[in-house]
Parts: C-alpha cells; sequence; structure tokens
C-alpha cells in the first residue's frame, strides 16, 4: 500500500495498491486500516494484482483512508492471496513541512521463511518506530530488503 496524495479538504490520504513481486498474485483480499482511530476499515478484492500492469499500479484505482491527524497517521494493510499472506505497517508524519514515510511489509505465510519483505524509512523519520536504524529511504519508490528496485 502506497500513498500518493494528502487531500486538505477530505482530510485523509489516497493509497494504492502495488505489487513488486516477480510474478502475479491471484484472489488477492485486502484490509487497510488506520490504527488508533475509530476510522472503518477499507475492504478490497482483486482476482489478479500483477507486477507489472500495463497502465501501471494506480490503474487498479486510489482508495481514501481518513487522517484523524494529517500530521501523523499509522496505517496497516493485511493482504491475503491465492498461496500466502502479508501485513504492511505504513507510518506517515510531516516533519518540518516535509512528509514522511517508515513502511514494514512481513511474510506471514505460514510455510514460507522470507520474513521481511520491504523495509524502508525517508531521512529525518522517528528513530522509534521498529525499523532497521540503516534502513534505505522509502522514497523516490520503496526498495527491496537487499537494497534492489524491485
Amino acid at each position: 500500500m502506497q500513498p500518493t496524495v494528502w487531500d486538505p479538504v477530505a482530510r485523509h490520504w489516497y493509497f494504492f495498491i502495488d505489487h513488486r513481486g516477480p510474478d502475479p498474485v491471484y484472489n488477492v483480499r485486502a484490509i487497510c486500516s488506520v490504527i488508533g482511530s475509530h476510522v472503518p476499515d477499507i475492504r478490497l478484492e482483486y482476482e489478479e494484482v500483477d507486477a507489472q500492469p500495463m497502465l501501471g499500479p494506480m490503474a487498479r484505482g486510489q482508495f481514501p483512508l481518513d487522517a484523524p491527524d494529517p500530521n501523523h497517521g499509522y496505517y496497516e494493510a493485511a493482504f491475503a492471496y491465492h498461496g500466502g499472506t502479508a501485513v504492511e505497517d505504513l507510518l506517515i508524519e510531516m516533519i518540518g513541512g516535509k512528509v514522511t514515510i517508515a513502511s514494514k511489509v512481513i511474510d506471514k505465510s505460514p510455510k514460507s521463511n522470507k520474513g521481511i519483505l520491504l523495509q524502508c524509512k525517508d531521512k529525518g523519520f522517528p528513530k522509534d518506530v521498529g525499523i532497521e536504524q540503516n534502513a534505505p529511504s522509502c522514497w523516490p519508490g520503496f526498495v527491496a530488503r537487499d537494497g534492489s528496485k524491485y
């Protein structure tokens, strides 16, 4: 799940689902939540999520999640798909008027030993969020754990 734009009038972030693995995944169900608030969860379903869709990942459509505090956001997404599950923690902080992000995606599939699939943290992000100190920056794009682009 990646943020795209903050809407100050509606007071929510727009997100989209992006898949960067080598192969498509099928029968994808996602539950996206705003942690620590009463904002209703967003539930999404896709027959297929391709790693390289012809029109780009945003072609799947953006979806809004309300943000009770535009300066601090903690989001969680749980993904279930044919063959596995994954969980993402996504934190957004406004620091000095600049958006900074930290994210960790963990493979939760019962028979997998992949563990952390993605971990990134923008420069200046608070250090106490459970993400490695030397994690690569999230922008301009999320980066794989081994430092290579997806």
